[in-house]
Parts: structure tokens; C-alpha cells; sequence
């Protein structure tokens, strides 16, 4: 499981958890208090109808005052919107009872007059206490609730004399309570999207230089130079210094491993011809075989030079994490120079070096490294070119790159060389002496090519032959 699913199922429980122990919560809270907010106003307006009561009770007169006014305030007509819910009528209702719990008048049940009214708000109020319920006309219908409080009504000496109950439907109170829910899930959700989609983002951000590193190490357990990444945060920063410094000692044991196993084999050839001159040359060899004999010691003596010489070469180019100077430089002049060195010796074999017109294009980089890269190349065609051949070679741009494309008319490789021509040491025989190289020269250029953020492959070119192609990024 990658790190950013893990963060985001991380996220994911998070929201779940503050869904359940924030949001349920709230929602809860939100009737109780859209209740509470009701009841308070309740309270007063039931205390007040309850002293106008008093003052007409003495009289019998309370209960018409208070059934004509009811029946003025249900008969207005206005319209009064309150927010998003518009009232249009009076809904308040009103029941008495006296002392004896019996209803004296009710506005919405007035078949229960002379009955005992036994309801716990009326209860409560009669036995000295704070009287209210909440109630539903119909059990099954949370609209048809109905919240009720009570008052006592007094005398002039202050004895109680009855209760008024005031009732008031709660269906426009669970409107704007269910808005209120549903503002409240809205924005829980709004806020669990956006605290998912800042995960993600989050996530990605965490984990990007994680995925630099792998990047880094697939690159290098592919045998790539890559540089060394740049990491955010002390700790990130130490582990890429970390994993530079072990590929480093990693790279150095197999390099010398690799450097001896391959200068050893290499060196048993030159060395034993070596030893056999010279062995005979302790006996009595005629004028003629004696300056063969030199002849072999000199040329095996150059050639461990040579080997020696292009070793350091390319350990001193894989040593390199970055180019040691880097300036920007025509690569077209470049081209015809490298030609221009190695036409006399193409020339010895009536080999021609056919250069197609040039594309225009800049590098940054070093210049001798590339010079010695394209020579390489083109000493390759020619070893492997056969006699009056021609080997031609392209300059040609391709979006932000340019590729050098060197084509010779040799013998071409075999399928299985193609994929081993940039080992170390490994050479074939060439078809005019039939002797190996050393095996380092294509390595060297792959060297370069890397050093640079380049690359260099090589093909067939038909009907016969190889094509190289070094491919570098240019100055656009």
C-alpha cells in the first residue's frame, strides 16, 4: 500500500471520527436548542395572558377576554418572513383550568370543557412547580408536535386560583431546525471533501521526495549517473547524503572488483607475448627474428600503455557526479573538426566520410569530452568499415535534443552485441586485422553521453552496417 493511500484512509477515518464525535453531536444539540430558544418566549407570554386572566377573574370575565382576542389574532391575515419560512397566521392557542384541574376553556379542544384536564404541564403548575411538555397530535408525525407551557393565574392576594396553558404548534420551528441540520451536514461535507482533497494534496507533497529517492535509486540499480537529489528537511536531506555515500562505496568495490577481474584477463594476452620474446630472445635468434621479436615487445608495450591510458581516462569520467567545466559551444563546428582529424586516417583505407548538410545547434557542456565521444564513434565506424566504403554522418535536431547519427557500410554486430557493446573490455574482432580493441571506447562515450543528460545507443543500418546515434540535450 503506497504512502499516499495510506494518508488518505487516514484522512478518510478522521473525518469518519469527528463525523461521529463532532457533527452527531451538533445535530443533536441543534433541535434541543431551537426548543430551548422557543420555550423561553413561551414562558413570558404565558406569565402575561396569565395576569390579564387575573384581572378579569374575579369578574368571570377571563375567559371571554381571552377567547375574543384569540379569535381576533387567528382571523389576521399578514405575512411575516422570517428568513427563509413565511408566517401568515397566528398559531398560539390557550387553555384554562381551575384549581381542580378542570378545563374552563381550550381554543383547540373545546369539547373538552368541564373535563378534567390531567396533562403534566397543567400537573406540575397546580403542584407549585414549572409546568411544560412537549406533545404530538399524531404519534407517528415528529410535524404535528406540539410544545406546551404553563402559568399560574392568581387572585389579587395572590392564591392561585387556576392555570392558562399556552400551546404552540412546532412545525415551523422543525423547519427551520431541519435547515439548520442540513446546513450543518452540508458544510460537515464541504469540510470532509476539502480536508480529503488537502490530504491528497498533502500526501503528495509528504511523499514526493520519497518518490524522488526511489526514482534516484531505480536510476542507479539501472546503472545510471543521476545526480544526487535535493530533498526538503534535515532528516530527507541526510538520507539522499546517505544514499550517495552508499552508492558511492557501493559503485567504488564493484568498479575495483570489475577493473581488476577485466585488467587481469586483459593483460595476460600483451604480457605473455612479452615474456615469450623475450624468452627467446635469451637464446640465439637470427637478425631477422630478433627484430620481430622487438617489434612484438614494442607493440604488446603500447598496447598495455594504451590500455593503462584509457582506464584512467574512464575512471577519472565515472568518478564524476557533474561536468568539472561546462561552457556553451556550437556543436556543428564541432562535428566538422572531429571529422577533419580522422579523414586522413579514413583516407589510408579508401574509406570516404560523407557529411550530410548540418542542423544548426548549441550545447552546454564540455566540449572536449563530446569532441572525444564523436572521435570514438567515428574510429569505430572506420575499424569496422570495409575498404572504399563511405561512412556518413548527420546532425540533426529533435525537439529539445540534438542527435549525431554516424552510419557506416561495414559488417554490422551481431544481434547479441548490441546489448553488450557498452560493457567494459568487451570488443570484437576487427574484420581488416582481426585483432580486439581494448573495449573501453564505447564506454567512454557513454560516460560522456550521461555526464551530459544525454545517451548513446547503436543499431543496424541497412542493407549492411551500424548506426550510432549520441543523443544531447541542446540550448533551445
Amino acid at each position: 500500500m503506497s504512502l499516499t493511500l495510506r494518508f488518505i484512509i487516514a484522512v478518510l477515518l478522521l473525518c469518519n471520527a469527528a463525523w461521529f464525535a463532532i457533527v452527531n453531536p451538533v445535530l443533536g444539540r441543534v433541535e434541543r436548542q431551537y426548543l430551548e430558544a422557543a420555550e423561553e418566549p413561551m414562558v413570558d407570554f404565558a406569565n402575561f395572558l396569565a395576569e390579564i386572566a387575573s384581572d378579569r377573574w374575579e369578574e368571570a370575565k377571563a375567559v371571554p377576554s381571552i377567547s375574543g382576542a384569540l379569535k381576533r389574532a387567528h382571523a389576521r391575515h399578514f405575512e411575516a418572513k422570517i428568513y427563509e419560512v413565511v408566517k401568515s397566521r397566528v398559531d398560539m392557542h390557550v387553555a384554562i383550568t381551575d384549581l381542580d384541574g378542570t378545563v374552563l376553556f381550550d381554543s383547540i379542544h373545546p369539547d373538552r370543557i368541564g373535563k378534567p384536564h390531567n396533562s403534566r404541564d397543567v400537573r406540575l403548575t397546580l403542584a407549585g412547580s414549572y409546568g411544560a411538555r412537549m406533545s404530538r397530535s399524531d404519534p407517528n408525525d415528529p410535524l404535528s408536535a406540539v410544545m406546551y407551557v404553563a402559568a399560574p393565574v392568581r387572585d389579587k392576594d395572590g392564591k392561585m386560583v387556576g392555570v392558562l396553558s399556552l400551546a404552540k404548534p412546532q412545525l415551523n420551528l422543525l423547519v427551520f431546525i431541519e435547515q439548520t441540520k442540513n446546513r450543518v451536514k452540508a458544510f460537515a461535507l464541504v469540510g470532509g471533501v476539502a480536508a480529503l482533497l488537502l490530504g491528497i494534496l498533502l500526501a503528495r507533497w509528504i511523499a514526493e521526495p520519497l518518490r524522488e529517492l526511489t526514482r534516484h535509486a531505480e536510476a542507479v540499480a539501472g546503472g545510471a549517473r543521476p545526480a544526487a537529489p535535493r530533498l526538503p528537511g534535515h532528516h530527507l536531506k541526510r538520507l539522499g547524503e546517505m544514499m550517495e555515500e552508499m552508492r558511492d562505496a557501493l559503485e567504488g568495490k564493484r568498479h575495483v572488483e570489475t577493473y581488476v577481474r577485466n585488467l587481469t584477463h586483459e593483460m595476460k594476452s600483451p604480457v605473455a607475448a612479452i615474456r615469450g620474446a623475450v624468452e627467446l630472445l635469451y637464446g640465439t635468434p637470427t637478425e631477422s627474428q630478433r627484430e620481430k621479436l622487438l617489434a612484438n615487445i614494442e607493440s604488446e608495450s603500447r598496447r598495455l600503455e594504451l590500455l593503462g591510458d584509457q582506464l584512467l581516462a574512464l575512471a577519472n569520467l565515472e568518478s564524476r557526479k557533474q561536468l568539472d567545466q561546462s561552457e556553451e559551444f556550437d556543436l556543428k563546428v564541432l562535428v566538422h573538426r572531429t571529422v577533419d582529424s580522422k579523414t586522413p586516417n579514413a583516407q589510408n583505407h579508401g574509406i570516404e566520410i560523407h557529411i550530410d548538410p548540418l542542423a544548426e545547434a548549441r550545447l552546454h557542456g564540455d566540449a572536449t569530452l563530446i569532441e572525444l565521444g564523436i572521435a570514438n564513434l567515428l574510429q569505430n565506424a572506420i575499424d569496422f568499415s570495409e575498404d572504399g566504403s563511405t561512412i556518413t554522418v548527420k546532425l540533426r535536431c529533435e525537439e529539445n535534443d540534438a542527435l549525431i547519427e554516424i552510419f557506416d557500410q561495414g559488417i554490422g554486430l551481431p544481434d547479441f552485441a548490441y546489448d553488450r557493446a557498452f560493457d567494459r573490455f568487451f570488443s570484437m574482432p576487427r574484420p581488416r586485422t582481426g585483432h580486439k580493441s581494448s573495449g573501453l571506447g564505447l564506454c567512454f562515450v557513454r560516460e560522456t553521453a550521461q555526464l551530459h543528460g544525454g545517451e548513446i545507443t547503436l543499431g543496424p543500418n541497412q542493407p549492411t552496417g551500424t548506426v550510432a546515434t549520441l543523443r544531447l540535450p541542446r540550448v533551445v
